[in-house]
C-alpha cells in the first residue's frame, strides 16, 4: 500500500509541475508582447489565410501616425464591435484613410477605415495559440483551474496523511 501512495506523491507532484511550466509557458505568450507595448487579439476567422490561420493569436504594435501604415502592411482594426484584420490594399494620405482587403476574401472591403479605429499593425501571429486566449479569457478555464487546484490538494494531503499512518 506504502507503493500506491508514493507513486500517488510522485505522480502530483510531477501534475503540480508540468501545471506551472504550462501556466509559465502561457504567461510568456502573453505578457511579453504586452510588456514591449503590443496587445494580443485570438482570430477566429479565415479571411486572412493563409498569412494568418483562424485560431492564430496576433500580436498588434499601436502606431502613432497614418503614415507609419503602408500597402501591404496587416492591420487590425475595430468595425462596429467586431475585431478586424485585413491587409492594406488602398491608402489615401489626405484623409487618413485605409482600404482594406482579407486575403482569403474575393473583394476589397466597402468601407474606408479611418486612421482613427486603426488598433495597429500586426507584428506576428502564432498559430492555434489563438485558442487558447480565447480558452484563458473565458468562464470554462476558472473553473478548470480551481477544480484543478482543489483536486491535486487533495491528492497531496491524501497522500501525506497515508504515508504518515504507514
Amino acid at each position: 500500500m506504502k507503493h500506491f501512495f508514493d507513486w500517488l506523491r510522485r505522480g502530483s507532484t510531477i501534475l503540480a509541475d508540468l501545471l506551472l511550466l504550462t501556466a509559465a509557458a502561457f504567461a510568456l505568450l502573453l505578457f511579453i508582447p504586452k510588456a514591449r507595448g503590443m496587445q494580443t487579439y485570438a482570430v477566429m476567422s479565415s479571411s486572412m489565410e493563409p498569412a494568418i490561420a483562424a485560431g492564430s493569436m496576433i500580436c498588434v504594435a499601436p502606431c502613432g501616425q497614418a503614415d507609419e501604415i503602408g500597402l501591404q502592411d496587416i492591420i487590425a482594426y475595430r468595425s462596429g464591435q467586431s475585431l478586424v484584420v485585413h491587409r492594406v490594399v488602398e491608402t489615401d494620405r489626405d484623409h487618413q484613410a485605409f482600404f482594406t482587403k482579407g486575403d482569403h476574401n474575393s473583394e476589397a472591403d466597402e468601407a474606408p477605415v479611418g486612421f482613427a479605429d486603426v488598433l495597429g499593425k500586426v507584428s506576428f501571429d502564432i498559430p492555434y495559440a489563438g485558442y487558447v486566449l480565447m480558452f484563458i479569457q473565458g468562464k470554462g478555464f476558472r473553473y478548470l483551474l480551481f477544480v484543478s487546484a482543489a483536486v491535486l490538494l487533495v491528492l497531496i494531503l491524501t497522500a501525506k496523511t497515508k504515508e504518515e499512518s504507514c
